[in-house]
C-alpha cells in the first residue's frame, strides 16, 4: 500500500516529495518498513515542550530526485491532537 501510494503521488507529477509523520515507538513494525522504503528520516521536535515530548518522526521520499530536509517546519500537530480529545 505504501509503494502504491508513493507511485500514485509520483504519477500526479505535482509534488516534489511524499512525506509521512509518525510517532516513534521502539520496535514498531511500520518503522522497519519506513526505514527500508523511505529516502530520509528526521526527528520532529518543533512542537515539543518541557512537559510533552511527541517522539515524532518525519519520513520523506523523493518524487523527482531532489529531496530537501523537512527541517522542522511547523505542522500544527499539537492543535490537531488537542482537537481529537
Amino acid at each position: 500500500m505504501l509503494l502504491d501510494t508513493i507511485k500514485y503521488c509520483k504519477d500526479l507529477n505535482k509534488f516534489e516529495a511524499f512525506r509521512l509523520e509518525t510517532t516513534y515507538y521502539e520496535n514498531r513494525p511500520a518503522l522497519f518498513l519506513y526505514d527500508k522504503v523511505m529516502h530520509m528520516k528526521e526527528d520532529y521536535t518543533i512542537e515539543d515542550t518541557d512537559t510533552i515530548k511527541n517522539n515524532t518522526i518525519i519520513y520523506s521520499y523523493s518524487l523527482n530526485g531532489k529531496l530537501k530536509l523537512w527541517n522542522n517546519k511547523y505542522l500544527g500537530l499539537r492543535e490537531y491532537y488537542d482537537n481529537l480529545k
